[in-house]
């Protein structure tokens, strides 16, 4: 019985590219599964680990357009991550922004990068922000 079972699952990994990459992912990726078994422990921890991937994401995506570089700054970039989380108006705008993401996801909904124009938005207003504290200073 399992010599089927594993004869089905071996025509999955070679036919299914998802659970192809789900099986390196899980098996051969050691930092991604320490990162996974220290985060990935409840639904909440679940949905915080992802808002912080999509944020990471974003401003990634941000930071290579505003600078025409494929090269990103890490320092700045967790920076701005951490400077959005800090601020209660910018996290509160974020979540909001986050939840209408997930919620346009599953409706399908044409409008899903609003997500990216909210996020966007909040990291020009922390960018502004810091470089007034940079003059200051």
């Amino acid at each position: 019985m399992i010599t089927v079972l594993k004869k089905h699952g071996k025509k999955e990994l070679h036919n299914n590219l998802f659970f192809r990459d789900l099986n390196e992912l899980m098996q051969s990726n050691t930092k991604f599964r320490i990162f996974y078994d220290k985060y990935f422990k409840d639904s909440s921890d679940i949905q915080t680990v992802i808002l912080y991937l999509k944020l990471y994401e974003t401003l990634e995506i941000e930071y290579k357009q505003y600078n025409n570089n494929e090269t990103v700054d890490e320092d700045l970039l967790i920076y701005a991550i951490k400077e959005l989380m800090s601020n209660e108006s910018t996290r509160k705008n974020i979540l909001s922004s986050f939840d209408r993401y997930n919620q346009n996801k599953n409706n399908n909904n044409p409008n899903e990068n609003k997500y990216l124009l909210d996020i966007i938005s909040q990291i020009k207003t922390i960018m502004v922000q810091s470089q007034k504290l940079l003059e200051i200073k």
